[in-house]
Formats: C-alpha cells, structure tokens, sequence
C-alpha cells in the first residue's frame, strides 16, 4: 500500500514501538507496510544521550516474505510541518572559532 496511514509529527519521551498486528511470526495474516507522512521523533526527553537513557524507534512489523523486497515501515518528510516544531529543533547548531590572520 502506498496510501498515508499516519500523517504529523509524532514525538515519543523514550521509544516509539510500532508493534505487529500477528502475534506469531510470518501467520496467514501478515502486517502491511505502515506509511507515515511527517516525522517520528523518538527519546524527546534526552535528544543527545548514547547510553541506556536514550529512546529508540522499535520497528515490531513483519512483511514475512516480502521483507526482502519492501520495507515494513515507510516514513515520508512533510516539510511544511517544520515550521510547527518547538524552536529546540529549529536552530541549527553552528561551531565556530576565530583563527589568527
């Protein structure tokens, strides 16, 4: 399926799990590709952490014998949505030193 299903920017304090619908691996009923338009932000909370605190995106779908061809999770960049995030994620961040003449 190529229609959105999930459209905005979604934003999780740790981990976004996107779990399957089939509780057993690879059933008869096997979980569609999940379309989101926008942006999936996970670990809000500590943005920068490399240690256990940090969140993850936990992808739990299972295309079963698709997986090789298709991706289970498909996520399309709305830019129009930029200009509603809070100003944290607007800023660019910039280094800078001054060197000698």
């Amino acid at each position: 399926s190529t229609a959105t299903n999930i459209t905005g920017i979604l934003t999780a304090e740790r981990n976004i799990i996107i779990q399957s619908r089939s509780d057993f691996a690879c059933s008869a009923n096997p979980d569609r590709r999940l379309n989101v338009a926008g942006t999936l932000i996970a670990n809000s909370v500590y943005p920068f952490a490399t240690d256990a605190t940090g969140g993850r995106l936990i992808n739990q779908r299972s295309l079963c014998s698709a997986n090789a061809t298709y991706p289970s999770l498909l996520v399309k960049t709305r830019f129009d949505f930029v200009t509603s995030l809070t100003d944290f994620y607007k800023v660019e961040s910039k280094r800078w030193y001054e060197v000698r003449p």
